[in-house]
């Protein structure tokens, strides 16, 4: 109890001793980032369902309703929440077709985490994993599964989930209205960190930033608790701890 009460004061300490109209210019950066990475998702959507019309409002409402749920329920339920808002609002749409957007979605995000994970693994930042031989058996199980449903309903897949992927049909589309507000979603979320990281005093630089964002991005990959709570603060304090 007494060690409980203690944490409580150091985190009441920091809060009175921060920065903030830094921390203000941190939020409102991130509410800006969350409306770029809404707007790209709608250019993916608008293309898959090009006889539709796509409202802006209506898709940043369920992309953020999404996010928020995504925050405080392990598994990425908030997506749930996002498909069913999009499909009431798009006439004609389908479950499958917009999860479809989803997939296409994350395309630019896995390289951009995949070479920043690199970079934070080849500092000994983030630990790799070790896998066992058991480990591995169950992982090359569980791929070679997923790989037989997917041959199996190849064929109903595509139908399904085709619309997401038209972005791709048209390269420049993709790199103007998808690509190109993702690459300043990564950039919005650096600009994000470094806000709060001068409203509590954190030191570190480009470095740090790179960090903490590679840390968040392999508390993603944790989905065991909720977003924003557990995960991402024991990567984080290993990261900063070291």
């Amino acid at each position: 109890m007494a060690r409980v009460l203690e944490l409580c004061e150091n985190v009441l300490a920091q809060l009175e001793s921060a920065d903030w109209a830094a921390a203000a210019v941190a939020v409102v950066v991130h509410i800006a980032n969350v409306g770029v990475r809404a707007y790209a998702w709608r250019n993916i959507v608008a293309a898959a369902y090009p006889a539709q019309r796509v409202g802006r409002r209506k898709l940043f409402v369920a992309y953020a309703a999404g996010a928020g749920v995504n925050a405080m329920s392990p598994w990425r339920g908030g997506e749930l929440l996002r498909l069913s808002l999009a499909r009431r609002h798009i006439s004609g749409s389908t479950y499958a077709g917009l999860a479809s957007t989803m997939a296409a979605e994350t395309v630019f995000n896995v390289f951009a985490a995949g070479a920043l994970l690199g970079w934070a693994f080849a500092h000994g930042a983030v630990g790799v994993p070790e896998v066992g031989p058991a480990g591995a058996l169950i992982a090359a199980g569980a791929a070679l599964t997923v790989v037989g449903i997917l041959l199996r309903w190849r064929q109903r897949l595509r139908r399904s989930f085709g619309a997401g992927f038209r972005i791709f049909c048209d390269p420049v589309a993709y790199f103007r209205d998808v690509a190109a507000w993702q690459a300043l979603d990564w950039l919005l979320r650096l600009a994000t960190i470094y806000w709060f990281m001068e409203a509590f005093g954190i030191g570190g630089g480009f470095e740090a930033l790179l960090l903490i964002q590679g840390a968040q991005s392999a508390g993603t990959l944790l989905p065991f608790a909720p977003a924003r709570i557990g995960t991402k603060q024991a990567v984080l304090a290993y990261v900063l701890g070291s």
